[in-house]
């Protein structure tokens, strides 16, 4: 309906609470989605390289302005996928400032192994960013790959234990240095630079590992939340001081795990003090708890801090989100923010009547603003006037068989929705649905069984 007053005076929007807040222009806003890498690391998700291309131009072509498509090194359909992603964007399939990353480690044998299948499907490195990855946290530093330091610094591993932090710390800028300098040697122009674990490491020796990997030639640093246990008072505080240490030309770049479903408000924090580069995933898809979900992200920008990304498909949220999932075979929840079948969808008496007034009385998002509709379902909690609306929808229907809508008819409608509500509800099949998506997840992997199986017919074959 038309409001008499306008609908920002009939509403305190969040906008008035941000204003020592320094968000980016929204031009410099970029968005570099994760779904083929770190989503594809979800146990049970695995795309052909057909498939990652579609979803690719997908990207494209809703606006995101590049994808980590996979690990080259890894297999021949991580290459081809690269092959593809690459002949497509010489089409003009791709948007000609769509980023096409690889991801490798700092080994020199993953980085030729890149460069040769790059050769191979005649690929120029030039034409692709590379990304390479380190440790960030002492933890991981002296825990999970201190080993390997001591082996490249000719110490002896004996020492292993009794060696200080200190010594990790060094060898592993050594490490990110001599990969970042290997990596701009083969002819590599642009190169993301990526600690994991940055978020429970000393922000100090972050800012001295990236430092040094940009003098070595990195181009692209990023802030990683690896385990999801930032919270946004310390997301601003580290996004504040990257930026500030390593200067905005930099493009440090988010990378936000959910462990705790913070993901999207540590993003909007790190934003606030200047970020300008965004790294999730489509339907939050990722290990563990998932990747910072691209589609909150935008939204929450755009609907409550007033930044619209320009050129971004927002219309197109819905569908990309549904091939997605029908590709990942991961179902999105039905109250998944933005995009789950039922957020745009009413049942509550006291909501369908404020939404059949007009739907902003309960839906911040306008729906069709993001590919959806506004809907009803009807239950147990439905009153008569949205079941009243459901017959006047259906009044030719009702015309032919005769029947008149009377105020009568309806509340016996009512009655009998509510009724037929409650005898399903004393049935089985809600739990029925629950144990056949569990089942239909379970089967999109291999079991510890299957991994046996192979064995034994390996050793059968021999």
């Amino acid at each position: 309906m038309e409001f008499k007053e306008s609908y920002q005076d009939l509403v305190t929007s969040p906008r008035h609470f941000i204003e020592n807040f320094s968000f980016p222009d929204p031009a410099r806003i970029k968005l570099i989605d994760c779904t083929l890498r770190d989503g594809e690391q979800m146990p049970g998700v695995a795309f052909s390289p057909e498939t990652k291309y579609e979803i690719v131009k997908a990207m494209s072509d809703i606006g995101i302005h590049g994808a980590e498509i996979g690990f080259p090194a890894v297999s021949e359909s991580e290459r081809q996928t690269v092959k593809l992603a690459v002949e497509g964007k010489r089409r003009g399939e791709l948007r000609p400032d769509f980023d096409i990353v690889l991801v490798c480690r700092t080994a020199k044998a993953d980085v030729d192994a890149t460069v040769k299948g790059l050769e191979d499907a005649d690929v120029d490195p030039a034409e692709v960013y590379f990304s390479t990855f380190t440790s960030g946290s002492d933890l991981h530093i002296k825990y999970k790959i201190g080993r390997v330091l001591m082996r490249q610094e000719g110490r002896d591993e004996a020492d292993y234990f009794d060696t200080p932090v200190e010594f990790f710390r060094q060898a592993n800028i050594r490490l990110l240095v001599d990969a970042v300098k290997y990596i701009r040697s083969k002819g590599v122009k642009k190169v993301q630079i990526v600690a994991e674990d940055v978020s429970r490491a000393n922000v100090d020796y972050i800012i001295q590992l990236y430092q040094a990997g940009i003098a070595a030639g990195g181009t692209r640093p990023c802030f990683a939340d690896t385990v999801g246990c930032l919270i946004p008072e310390y997301a601003g505080y580290y996004a504040r001081r990257l930026i500030e240490s390593l200067g905005a030309e930099s493009e440090v770049y988010t990378h936000f795990h959910n462990d705790y479903g913070l993901a999207t408000i540590n993003n909007i924090a790190a934003f606030a003090q200047g970020m300008e580069v965004f790294n999730g995933s489509l339907n939050g898809l990722g290990e563990r708890a998932g990747n910072a979900s691209l589609q909150e992200f935008v939204a929450a920008l755009r609907w409550l801090y007033g930044i619209e990304i320009p050129g971004f498909r927002y219309d197109q949220l819905r569908a990309i989100s549904r091939l997605v999932e029908r590709h990942s075979g991961v179902p999105i929840a039905l109250n998944d923010p933005i995009i789950g079948g039922g957020v745009f969808t009413h049942e509550s008496g006291v909501h369908t009547a404020g939404v059949l007034i007009d739907p902003r009385i309960y839906e911040s998002v306008p729906s069709e603003a993001v590919g959806a509709e506004t809907g009803y379902l009807y239950g147990k909690h439905s009153g008569t006037l949205i079941v009243k609306f459901a017959l006047q929808k259906n009044k030719d229907e009702l015309d032919r068989h005769g029947i008149e809508i009377t105020e009568d008819l309806v509340h016996k409608v009512t009655e009998q929705v509510k009724v037929l509500r409650e005898k399903m509800a004393e049935g089985d099949h809600a739990e029925k649905i629950v144990d056949e998506i569990e089942a239909a997840v379970a089967r999109l992997g291999l079991t510890e069984q299957d991994v046996l199986n192979i064995a034994l017919a390996a050793k059968s074959g021999q």
